[in-house]
């Protein structure tokens, strides 16, 4: 089995793909994890290291190659079928789990299944909700397709299809999950627009635990921004100071302090979207959390009003 961090064996590398850079983590045994894209490579480098603090990034394998290769062009809309890929489970993934990601595995590429569906041929014909719950935690997402397995009517029935959307705190639903046509116009479109897609595609197929860690991961990173903002509203201030002296000195032009005051300007405004989106990320967090009492708290002791 694979082990959760304690031995050099696991290793993990990046590979870009239609919808940002995604993770796959692998034993001598075969993928133990894949992850998608995060914001940055950073964050989802962040994230394999949580998992297997003791993993090291090398090259991939020939069977972890042509894992990425299956993953890929699934990623781009073609129809692969990625059964021959091998896996390695963990100690952690209890035995029912692992028997739900055997049959989501044997779900061919434009086909589906629900959950009650998946319940009975597991063996366990009235365990449909243990079935979402399994997928939800499903580890290695893509290679075991739970995208592939939707509730009675055709919809998710609320198992892992609806995830708060951290930027601005409010709730997406994605009615198709690999609407491809979709996710490359908005990345020809828009680069950032793209990377906030594939944060929430992440977040789609992740369980409840993830999301908290997610949660932690925008609060550094928005008290991070945070903490440089000041620092460049002061440079910006000091240049703007100094093109109206050198206006008043006859040694500059009105453009140069037009130009310094509307950097000034983003600076300024800059610094103020920092510390909004730094409450965001902790609103966030209280929701994953499911304790907004301390929120309310945070912001009482703040003065916020």
């Amino acid at each position: 089995m694979a082990d959760q961090g304690t031995s050099i064996r696991n290793s993990f590398c990046l590979f870009p793909t239609a919808i940002g850079s995604c993770a796959i983590a692998w034993s001598d045994r075969g993928v133990t994890s894949v992850w998608l894209p995060e914001q940055t490579d950073s964050h989802t480098r962040a994230r394999v290291v949580r998992r297997f603090p003791h993993t090291i990034e090398s090259a991939p394998p020939p069977f972890v190659s042509h894992a990425i290769d299956g993953i890929v062009a699934l990623l781009e809309g073609e129809a692969r079928n990625l059964t021959d890929i091998p896996l390695d489970w963990d100690d952690a993934v209890p035995e029912f789990h692992r028997r739900v990601y055997d049959v989501t595995r044997t779900i061919k590429p434009g086909t589906t299944l629900s959950y009650g569906e998946v319940a009975k041929r597991v063996g366990e014909p009235d365990a449909a909700r243990a079935v979402g719950q399994a997928l939800g935690r499903n580890p290695i997402p893509i290679i075991v397709p739970c995208h592939r397995v939707l509730a009675a009517d055709g919809g998710t029935g609320g198992l892992g299809l609806d995830r708060a959307n951290w930027a601005a705190g409010v709730q997406v639903v994605f009615p198709n999950l690999f609407d491809f046509s979709v996710l490359r116009s908005r990345r020809a479109a828009a680069g950032a627009l793209t990377r906030a897609e594939s944060a929430r595609y992440d977040e789609a197929i992740l369980n409840v635990t993830s999301q908290q860690r997610a949660a932690d991961v925008m609060v550094d990173a928005a008290r991070a921004v945070a903490q440089n903002t000041p620092v460049q509203l002061t440079a910006a201030q000091q240049s703007e100071a100094q093109a109206r002296a050198r206006y008043d000195a006859g040694l500059a032009g009105i453009v140069e302090v037009a130009e310094a005051q509307n950097l000034l300007a983003g600076a300024e405004y800059q610094d103020a979207a920092a510390r909004v989106d730094v409450w965001r990320a902790l609103l966030a967090k209280a929701v994953a959390e499911g304790n907004l009492a301390s929120f309310i708290e945070l912001l009482r002791a703040s003065g916020v009003q």
